[in-house]
C-alpha cells in the first residue's frame, strides 16, 4: 500500500514539474521579449510620446525567433498594444502562429483589428490582469475564434506606464496529449486546476474541462505546477 501510495505521489510531483518547467519555460522567451519591447521604444516614448506601428518590427523578428526555439507545445505568440500608445491608432494586436510542420506566419486577425470580426483582446483576462499590475498571468481554458486555448502572459511597462503585453497560447488539445502519459499512469481520479480551480485537463469524468470545481471535492493536498497558481489536485 506504501509502494502504491509513493508511486501516487511520484506521478503528480511528475506531472506538475512537467507543466512547471513548460510553463517557467515560455515565461522566460515572454519577458525577455517584453524586455526587448521595452528597450525599442523607451527612446521613442521619452522623445515624442508615441510611437508608430513600423517601430514593433525588430519585436516581431525578435518573436519570430522565439516561436521558433519554443516547446512544441506553444502554438503562437502575439503583442498587444494598449490604447493611447500607437499614433493614429487606437491600439494594435500582431500574432504569430506556427503550423504543425513549423512554418511560423501571421495570423489575419493580428494586422487591422479594428475591421470585421475581431476578439476584444484588450479586456481580455490575459491583458487585464498585467495592466492592474501582474507580473506573470496564465488564463484559460477559454474559447478564442475556433480554438480552446491557454494563454500566458507578460506586461511590456516603460517608467511604469503599462504599454501592453506579449503572450503566448498552448492549444488546449496539445495540453492535454503532453500530459496524457503521465495522467494515465494515476489509478485516481486526478485533474490539473487554474487559480479558480477550473479543469484545464484531467483523466476522468469526474472533472470535465471548464468546469469550476468546488475545493470541498478535492482532497487537501496538491502539487503546485509553478507560480501562476496551477495544481495537480485528485478527488
Amino acid at each position: 500500500m506504501a509502494t502504491k501510495i509513493s508511486d501516487l505521489k511520484d506521478t503528480f510531483v511528475g506531472i506538475a514539474g512537467q507543466i512547471g518547467l513548460v510553463l517557467d519555460e515560455t515565461f522566460v522567451q515572454l519577458e525577455a521579449l517584453a524586455e526587448g519591447y521595452r528597450e525599442d521604444l523607451m527612446p521613442l516614448l521619452d522623445a515624442s510620446g508615441a510611437i508608430g506601428t513600423t517601430d514593433l518590427q525588430h519585436g516581431k523578428q525578435r518573436m519570430v525567433r522565439a516561436l521558433g526555439s519554443s516547446h512544441p507545445i506553444v502554438s503562437s505568440m502575439g503583442v498587444v498594444i494598449d490604447v493611447g500608445v500607437i499614433e493614429g491608432l487606437p491600439h494594435w494586436v500582431e500574432c504569430i502562429e506556427r503550423d504543425v510542420e513549423g512554418a511560423i506566419y501571421t495570423t489575419k486577425n493580428g494586422v487591422v483589428p479594428w475591421r470585421g470580426a475581431f476578439y476584444d483582446y484588450l479586456n481580455a483576462d490575459w491583458v487585464s490582469l498585467p495592466r492592474e499590475g501582474r507580473r506573470r498571468v496564465a488564463v484559460g481554458p477559454y474559447v478564442d475564434l475556433d480554438r480552446y486555448l491557454l494563454t500566458l502572459a507578460c506586461p511590456i511597462r516603460i517608467n511604469d506606464r503599462f504599454i501592453g503585453v506579449v503572450a503566448g497560447d498552448f492549444l488546449l488539445d496539445d495540453f492535454e496529449r503532453m500530459l496524457a502519459p503521465l495522467l494515465s499512469k494515476a489509478v485516481v481520479d486526478c485533474g490539473v486546476f487554474n487559480d479558480e480551480h477550473r479543469v484545464l485537463v484531467s483523466n476522468s469524468a469526474t472533472f470535465p474541462v471548464g468546469e469550476l470545481v468546488s475545493t470541498t471535492r478535492l482532497k487537501r493536498k496538491r502539487f503546485p505546477c509553478g507560480d501562476v497558481g496551477w495544481y495537480v489536485g485528485t478527488a
